[in-house]
C-alpha cells in the first residue's frame, strides 16, 4: 500500500507540473537549465527541475500586504528559474519590493529576462552571505537546499536570515519528504555524522519559530513547507 501511494505521488506530482506550468515551452527550457546546473554544481542546486505552481503558492501563501499603506520588502534567496518569483511578483504593488539573490549565473540570465519590466524587482547574482541591503525584510523566502550543505554553512545562512529579517517578519522554506532520512540511511562514518548536524541545525532553528507547516505532495519530488516568524 505505501509502494503504490508513492507511485501514485509521483504521478500526481509529473501531472501537476505539466498542467500548472506557464507553458509547456517555459517548463521544458527551465528544466533543461535545472538540469545543466545540477550536474555541474549539485551541492549548490538541489533539485533537477523547477518547483511546481503548486508549491509556490504553499511557500508565498503569507507574503501578502496589511492595511499600513508602508511598502513591503520581500527577500527571495535561491530562486532558481522564478517559479516562485512570479508568484510573489503577482502579490506586490509597484512600490513594494523584491530581491532576488540567486548564485548561479545561467539561473541569473533566465532571471533578469523575465523580470526586466519590473523596476522593483532586483536581481542578484551573488552569495546570500554577501548580500547587505541596507534595510530590512517582512518576508523571505528561501528555496536553498539546506541538506545539501554542511551544518556550519546552515548555521551562517540562518543566522543571516535572522539578521536579515524584521521583527515579527516571516521566513518561509521548503524540504523534500523523506530524502533527507533516505540519505541518512545510505551514508557512513564522518559522512553521516556531518549530515546529522545538518539536520540538527534546521530542526532546532525551525522548532524556536515555527507556526506553520504544510506538505505539498504535487511536486516532483513531494515537499514540506515551513513558516516561521522570527520575533
Amino acid at each position: 500500500m505505501k509502494k503504490r501511494n508513492i507511485v501514485l505521488a509521483v504521478f500526481l506530482s509529473i501531472i501537476a507540473l505539466l498542467v500548472l506550468s506557464r507553458s509547456f515551452r517555459s517548463f521544458f527550457t527551465d528544466s533543461f537549465v535545472f538540469l545543466k546546473s545540477f550536474f555541474v554544481n549539485p551541492t549548490s542546486v538541489g533539485a533537477v527541475i523547477p518547483s511546481s505552481q503548486f508549491l509556490a503558492s504553499a511557500i508565498t501563501k503569507y507574503v501578502k500586504r496589511t492595511d499600513a499603506p508602508i511598502p513591503i520588502k520581500v527577500l527571495e534567496v535561491g530562486a532558481g528559474t522564478g517559479s516562485m518569483s512570479s508568484n510573489i511578483a503577482e502579490k506586490l504593488r509597484d512600490d513594494d519590493v523584491l530581491d532576488i539573490v540567486e548564485l548561479d549565473p545561467n539561473f541569473c540570465k533566465i532571471l533578469e529576462n523575465k523580470f526586466s519590466s519590473k523596476d522593483n524587482i532586483n536581481i542578484n547574482c551573488l552569495s546570500i552571505l554577501d548580500w547587505n541591503p541596507s534595510y530590512s525584510y517582512d518576508f523571505i523566502v528561501s528555496g536553498l537546499p539546506f541538506n545539501a550543505f554542511d551544518s556550519d554553512f546552515v548555521k551562517s545562512i540562518l543566522n543571516k536570515y535572522k539578521k536579515l529579517i524584521k521583527p515579527g517578519g516571516i521566513i518561509s522554506y521548503f524540504e523534500y519528504i523523506a530524502l533527507a532520512k533516505i540519505k541518512l540511511f545510505f551514508l557512513k562514518g564522518d559522512e553521516k555524522q556531518q549530515f546529522s548536524k545538518t539536520i540538527t541545525t534546521t530542526t532546532q532553528f525551525r522548532n524556536k519559530f515555527e507556526f506553520d507547516n504544510e506538505k505539498v505532495f504535487a511536486n516532483m519530488p513531494p515537499a514540506r513547507v515551513y513558516h516561521l516568524r522570527v520575533e
